[in-house]
This record gives structure tokens, sequence and C-alpha cells, in this order.
């Protein structure tokens, strides 16, 4: 099946209204949050914040876990509510097979949500800043949190921004797949997720994906953003292959039917 057959049958499995609710909440989301940052600096700094620091803003306000994600996760368990259900698909693939299905529709989803996600960041973005990136001024957020300035460019930070935007959304994505396999009751395996959310929030130096793939003020360009980089695409990967391992002990409908 090619990658555009792939993305057709996530949009008829997903329901074209629910899909359109989606964007619009992570439009409102977005205006909402940048509103709030621009207005917050303007009035304590006499700031005007750039395009960058927007998009930034958007991947590591406390909006992006507490409403993006959530929102993203219930795509997720939509998309792919009826892959373990069909008698037809369950007599025909082998578990393995399943679970990279799966894995693949979910990584589409990512790469969509992600784009989409840019797109509405720069859009909603443009409305209330004052340039692309102003970070070699000492009027900008990049000095008032490092006290310097650098000349970073805004196509190499928004390039970083999409990819920890994709990173983050790929971990958390397996993550909520594996519970989703594995553990019957999905309000349990909503729960665990939103224990992982909160500690994700109150506790970030245990974070697992979302603040770890995450481009700061601090890190931006060093070599603990690479390395964060780095942990996360390897835990991305360990997760997949202990899905692939352990895919084989699922119970299917037709297993507890015998």
């Amino acid at each position: 099946m090619t990658f555009i057959h792939k993305v057709k049958n996530i949009l008829h499995t997903t329901n074209g209204f629910i899909c359109v609710i989606t964007a619009f909440l992570m439009l409102v989301i977005t205006f909402s949050n940048l509103s709030s940052l621009s207005r917050h600096y303007y009035t304590h700094y006499k700031i005007r914040v750039s395009l960058i620091d927007c998009c930034i803003s958007q991947k590591n306000d406390m909006a992006f876990i507490l409403m993006i994600i959530p929102i993203f996760l219930f795509i997720i368990q939509i998309a792919s509510k009826n892959d373990l259900r069909t008698e037809k698909v369950l007599r025909r693939y082998s578990r393995k097979r399943i679970w990279i299905n799966q894995v693949i529709k979910s990584e589409i989803i990512v790469f969509i949500f992600s784009m989409y996600y840019l797109i509405i960041s720069l859009f909603a973005g443009s409305l209330y800043s004052s340039s692309f990136i102003n970070w070699d001024s000492e009027k900008s957020l990049y000095f008032i949190v490092n006290k310097a300035t650098t000349n970073i460019s805004f196509t190499a930070a928004l390039t970083f921004f999409f990819i920890f935007c994709l990173l983050s959304l790929s971990g958390i994505s397996l993550l909520f797949l594996i519970l989703q396999w594995f553990i019957k009751n999905k309000v349990l395996s909503w729960v665990i997720m939103t224990a992982l959310l909160c500690l994700e929030i109150f506790y970030p130096q245990l974070s697992v994906t979302v603040n770890r793939a995450s481009l700061s003020y601090e890190n931006c360009f060093t070599a603990e953003m690479y390395v964060n980089m780095l942990i996360t695409f390897i835990l991305c990967c360990l997760t997949i292959i202990i899905g692939l391992y352990f895919s084989k002990y699922k119970e299917f409908i037709d297993d507890v039917q015998s």
C-alpha cells in the first residue's frame, strides 16, 4: 500500500468531522497560547517576540502536553481502533505484521500532525511576531534567558523545531500503542498516559520523550540538544522492537473465543 493510500485509509478511519474538529481545536489553542506569550513579554519586558519564539513556545508550553498531546493520542486511538477487531485482518496477518502496520500508521499520523502544527504555528505566530528571529539582539527572549546573543539562522532553528515535534510525538504515540496493545482496559491505558504526561510537567528532569525532545533557549544547538535527540530516537526504536517481540503474546478475539 502506497503512502497516499495509507493516508486516505487513515482519513477514512478517523472520520472527516473529527479531523475538522481536531484542526479547529488546535488552531484555537495555538492562537490562545501565542496571544498570551506576546502580551506577557511586551507588558513585562517591552519585547516583541519573534516567529521562532512562537514556535518554541508552541512546543515547550504546558498547553502542548495538556491539550495538544491528548488530542493527538485520541486521533491515534480512533485511527487504530479497528485494527485488532476485524476477523478478516486477524486471519490474514500475523501479530508482528499487525504491530508493524500500526507503527507505520502512527508514524504517518505523527508526520501529518507535526506538519499541520508547524503550519498553524507559523500562521498564528506571524500575526504576533515582529521578525523571523531576533536572537542577535539584546531585546529578545534569547537574551533574557542566556544573557547573550547568537547568530543562529531561522531556517536551522525551525528545522529542529519540526524534528523535535516528530520525535516527541513519535515517542509518545509508540508508548500509547504499547499500552493499547497489552492493556485490555482502555481507560487504564489513558490513566497511565495521563500519569506520564503529569510526570513530564512536574518532573521535567525525568522526562521520557516530550520535554527531552525539545528545543529550548538553554540547549539550542548545544551538545545536550543533540544527545537528547539521540536518546529519544533510541527510545523510539527500542519501543518498536519491544512491541515487535512481545506482539506474539497478544490475545485476539479469535484466541479468546477458541
